[in-house]
């Protein structure tokens, strides 16, 4: 029997039986629910009472967070545009779990827990600068489902716009 959750596998309820000597243990990217690693805890249980329990093992497998590169805020001038595009460097076509979130207001788009912060948006097409008045700051990042965010270290790129000013 084993555990994926650290709970004792001779008495836990979520305990998983192996069948056969030379069984595989079940898990999924699911099963990690923070950076800290999966708690693996497997114990041999006799199927018939001849033969006793055997001792406990334990092992905690780790993860290796990948880091995103951050997407890229066009256009490039530092001057208030039209319009503002953000485009990822990841992959075109990255999967549908992942989007690029965006904030006007110089926050970060994403609280460290990976969920979205207030005031971000989720990017889906070019859109109008918050004013043409005064400056702003855009922040993008790639961002995921919270429950594999721990996953990745996601880089954040920051974009300053101002308006154009006259000469005196």
């Amino acid at each position: 029997k084993y555990t994926l959750d650290g709970t004792d596998p001779a008495t836990s309820g979520t305990a998983v039986t192996i069948s056969g000597a030379t069984g595989s243990i079940a898990w999924s990217y699911a099963n990690f629910t923070s950076a800290d690693g999966l708690p693996l805890r497997a114990v041999a249980v006799p199927s018939s009472e001849i033969f006793s329990a055997g001792g406990e093992a334990t092992q905690t497998i780790g993860i290796t967070q990948l880091t995103l590169p951050a997407p890229v805020v066009l256009p490039s001038s530092p001057i208030i545009p039209q319009s503002i595009r953000i485009q990822n460097v990841y992959s075109p076509d990255y999967p549908a779990t992942w989007s690029i979130y965006y904030t006007t207001n110089g926050n970060n788009p994403l609280n460290p827990d990976g969920t979205r912060a207030a005031g971000a948006s989720v990017y889906s097409a070019p859109f109008p600068p918050p004013t043409t008045e005064t400056s702003f700051t855009v922040k993008a990042e790639l961002g995921t489902s919270p429950s594999i965010a721990f996953w990745f270290l996601n880089d954040i790129v920051t974009k300053s716009y101002q308006p154009i000013t006259g000469a005196n």
